[in-house]
């Protein structure tokens, strides 16, 4: 028998529900463990500088947050307001991603995937109730990717899996 509003890890009040019922430790640990698995598949090294794009908004805030909770300050990173040529972290989620892409690839221009990018694991939903855990001004953004998950679950990491089949082919 399942308990109702219980965290599936732990005895504790469940506050985040989504396919998975979790305390809020146990949905950061979540998070983090997915962020720290995206962050090994870009291969970084420790031993370069970093350059992390400066923006406004929430997700430049978490992608701090995480990269000095998962680095421990081993990882040199700089903040920078423009683009660098290269070893580029920018604060993105899975859902401007998508986005992204389906608008470049639609309008036939460059698909650009470069750069380190270490929410793009995390949708907009799960921000959500990180900032408000974090205490982080949220901001919600609606477009029509995110009725369209709402309709069809999935729909945003099937994309980031097309996304990363383009990226291993090189496909432009």
């Amino acid at each position: 028998m399942v308990k109702k509003d219980v965290c599936d890890k732990c005895s504790k009040k469940a506050t985040v529900k989504f396919n998975q019922q979790y305390c809020d430790d146990h949905f950061l640990q979540t998070i983090e463990k997915r962020i720290r698995k995206n962050i090994r598949k870009q291969d970084i090294d420790i031993k370069h500088q970093f350059y992390l794009i400066k923006q406004k908004g929430h997700e430049y805030e978490l992608t701090k947050h995480f990269l000095k909770k998962i680095f421990e300050g081993r990882l040199k990173i700089k903040e920078v307001t423009k683009k660098q040529p290269k070893n580029n972290i920018y604060a993105t989620s899975l859902d401007e991603e998508a986005t992204k892409f389906l608008n470049e690839f639609f309008n036939n221009k460059k698909i650009e995937l470069k750069g380190i990018k270490p929410l793009d694991v995390v949708m907009q939903k799960e921000q959500k109730e990180i900032c408000r855990i974090l205490q982080i001004p949220f901001e919600d953004k609606k477009d029509f990717l995110t009725q369209f998950e709402e309709q069809y679950p999935g729909t945003k990491y099937s994309l980031k899996k097309t996304m990363e089949h383009f990226k291993e082919r090189k496909i432009q």
